[in-house]
């Protein structure tokens, strides 16, 4: 068993803020000589075993979060009463660091002259920043709140999320673009923001370019980031977006499962000995297109490692590969792959038995857990689509094919379908994955999906020898 116990002491003339979720005890108040005593005591916790897919805490756990309404930060006093006033003392905190030297001004001109929108001069100026600048924590000064000046990064090279973010904010002001600093809670797993309750719950900052139908949003700490694109990092959250004006909560890009897509067309030749080459074509976009980004800035040996320790197929050898990248608003990196397989029919006699979903059998099962206690989430949706083309020997033909399939759920969908033509065996494959926030009884039901199609993909077929 375990207790936990808080307690909080304020001049009378001093207040804050809590918010409360899953307690058992009261607050208790008492009253000092000199103020305000604040008590909280949970006991008898008991210690949890891990599960997966948890959502935030809020949902199951006891949680107390509290918040000052006043507070000075070195000569900057600022008040958490609400989200405006909070991000007004963000906005006043990092006032005339936007200024950079008359040489700098005359070459971001130079660089956008040809730029017809203010998409287009942001694009360059986003680019020019990625290659000119590099991220580098700064913890002097008001580390963690101020940004350096803009000059400071033109001068060195280099600076935290708030300096990157402010040097691509000073840029596009003096072409006249008008953007705004953005305050978030950034993480790949991350939480969304309590929303109802003002206080500091960020950690990072990035850059949003209003636009009359399509706001931008710009990541400026990675040198390789598309234009555009947030990525797992900052996407589907609340943030603050800091102006003149003060703080105001919006909300960044979802990418739907209808962006985050995998779609890969493979090609497979048999031989009669059981060998055969195997060539494959996978685009991956949205979402997914971090699965390969940070691989094609690796050497071609551990890209090589890469490859096979992803897919996995016994005795394979990598004949060749390459990567394409398009880093559009919504990216894709197009993977050709080509590999002799040794063996990938297993013959007997009379017979061959095949493997089809070589590439695409990669459907993750959670742990088993007949007794859960907490909800789960999901918090992304994907679709993955798979078309394989297995060309057999001559000399056989097909004894047996699998079932097709078709799951439909609340935890997403999984249908295939497989047809002969000729010498030709064709393979398709959908599996497509729903966010949502799910109660603990429903767990065994996501588990049985996904173990159900973890069993489907392992489909085969059989061919038998021709006779005259």
């Amino acid at each position: 068993m375990l207790s936990s116990k808080i307690e909080i002491i304020l001049p009378e003339n001093m207040k804050f803020d809590y918010k409360e979720y899953n307690l058992q005890n009261k607050l208790n108040v008492s009253k000092l000589k000199k103020g305000t005593k604040y008590t909280w005591e949970e006991t008898n916790l008991v210690a949890k075993e891990y599960e997966g897919y948890l959502p935030s805490p809020v949902h199951y756990e006891p949680m107390l979060i509290t918040s000052p309404v006043k507070f000075k930060m070195d000569d900057y006093g600022g008040s958490m009463d609400s989200w405006d006033a909070f991000g007004k003392w963000n906005y006043e905190l990092n006032q005339g660091r936007d200024v950079l030297s008359v040489e700098t001004y005359k070459k971001i001109k130079d660089l956008t002259k040809d730029a017809k929108t203010d998409r287009e001069k942001a694009k360059i100026l986003y680019e020019y920043m990625q290659g000119k600048t590099r991220y580098v924590s700064v913890q002097l000064g008001i580390g963690g709140w101020q940004t350096f000046p803009a000059q400071y990064v033109d001068e060195n090279a280099y600076g935290d999320c708030k300096a990157l973010s402010n040097y691509m904010y000073t840029m596009l002001k003096l072409v006249g673009v008008k953007s705004h600093y953005v305050l978030v809670n950034a993480g790949r797993y991350n939480d969304d923001i309590i929303s109802d309750f003002p206080s500091n719950q960020f950690n990072h900052v990035i850059l949003c370019i209003p636009q009359e139908k399509d706001t931008i949003w710009l990541e400026c700490t990675d040198q390789q980031q598309p234009f555009g694109f947030l990525g797992r990092f900052t996407d589907n959250r609340h943030v603050l977006l800091v102006d003149e004006n003060g703080g105001k909560l919006v909300k960044t890009p979802e990418y739907t499962k209808e962006i985050n897509l995998q779609t890969r067309n493979t090609q497979i030749s048999v031989g009669e000995n059981g060998n055969a080459l195997l060539k494959a074509k996978t685009v991956f976009s949205g979402l997914n297109y971090e699965a390969r980004e940070r691989e094609i800035y690796k050497s071609v040996k551990d890209q090589k490692k890469f490859l096979h320790n992803t897919y996995d197929v016994s005795g394979a050898i990598i004949k060749s590969f390459s990567y394409k990248v398009d880093k559009s608003e919504i990216p894709s990196i197009i993977e050709n792959l080509e590999m002799d397989i040794p063996k990938l029919a297993s013959v007997s006699s009379k017979r061959m038995f095949l493997k089809m979903n070589l590439l695409g059998n990669t459907v993750y099962v959670p742990k088993k857990n007949t007794e859960r206690k907490r909800p789960f989430e999901i918090k992304r949706g994907y679709v993955d689509i798979d078309t394989i083309k297995m060309q057999i020997p001559e000399t056989y033909k097909v004894e047996s094919l699998p079932s097709e399939k078709n799951y439909v759920g609340k935890f997403g969908g999984y249908a295939t379908k497989i047809n002969v033509d000729g010498t030709n065996i064709v393979f398709v494959r959908k599996f497509y994955v729903e966010k949502g926030f799910f109660a603990a009884t429903e767990y065994m039901g996501f588990y049985n999906f996904r173990k159900k199609i973890k069993k489907a993909d392992r489909v085969k077929v059989v061919l038998v020898k021709k006779t005259d």
